[in-house]
């Protein structure tokens, strides 16, 4: 019966041994970054932690996890935000051409009715300006 008993204790004790061994291991490989949590209720030293501190724990994984999404959703609406801000500088750009366009047509327009005006018998002339 004895017998018994320590095989069972020793198992137990190899299965506790084993958990530290995994959460030492997981916490002290950062080639794998998937894996760098050690197993609940298990911390870096390969202490057996508390009810409360697995809870928090797990708050703060996945609090990190939010973080994490954050970030890349960050990422993403700062480049949107500057491709559409290079978009608005273009499209500025060529409505300054066009009010300068036309602001020389309305000159132009202007100078030849001024010319009309002092020369009615002025012949009638199309005039083309390209910019």
């Amino acid at each position: 019966m004895s017998l018994e008993r320590q095989l069972e204790e020793s198992r137990s004790e190899c299965v506790r041994l084993q958990r530290q061994l995994l959460a030492v291991e997981s916490c002290s490989n950062p080639a794998e970054p998937t894996t760098n949590q050690p197993p609940s209720g298990i911390d870096c030293e390969g202490r057996l932690l508390s009810k409360d501190s697995v809870i928090v724990a797990g708050h703060m994984r996945q609090l990190n996890a939010v973080i994490g999404n954050l970030r890349d959703e960050k990422l993403h609406l700062t480049t949107q935000l500057r491709k559409h801000q290079l978009r608005i500088a273009h499209l500025e750009h060529h409505v300054d051409q066009l009010n300068k366009q036309v602001d020389t047509d309305g000159f132009l327009l202007s100078l030849w009715e001024i010319c009309k005006k002092l020369n009615p018998l002025m012949p009638t002339v199309t005039i083309w300006v390209q910019l």
